[in-house]
């Protein structure tokens, strides 16, 4: 766990500020606030996910499995729109 933590700090910053994915490059002057935005909604959606997962819990290993399905299948969702190519 701690390698991981270790290359997810490593890698973070960059791909935050990577354009023009990233969520700190698109306006350049909101940097910070995009930062912090960034950086609230993934505790947010952790956390979100923690207590539902810990409300659906029937002491198995399935409630955290439907949690992580459901998330990835949102998570694909929102990157499937968002990354779309344009219609020119």
């Amino acid at each position: 766990m701690i390698f991981h933590e270790i290359a997810y700090a490593l890698h973070l910053p960059g791909s935050a500020a990577q354009r023009p994915p990233g969520a700190l490059g698109a306006v350049p002057e909101l940097s910070g606030t995009a930062s912090g935005l960034s950086g609230f909604l993934g505790t947010a959606i952790a956390v979100t996910a923690t207590q539902g997962a810990g409300l659906l819990s029937d002491s198995t290993p399935v409630s955290v499995a439907a949690t992580m399905v459901a998330l990835a299948a949102a998570w694909l969702r929102a990157a499937l729109i968002a990354f779309r190519p344009s219609r020119a």
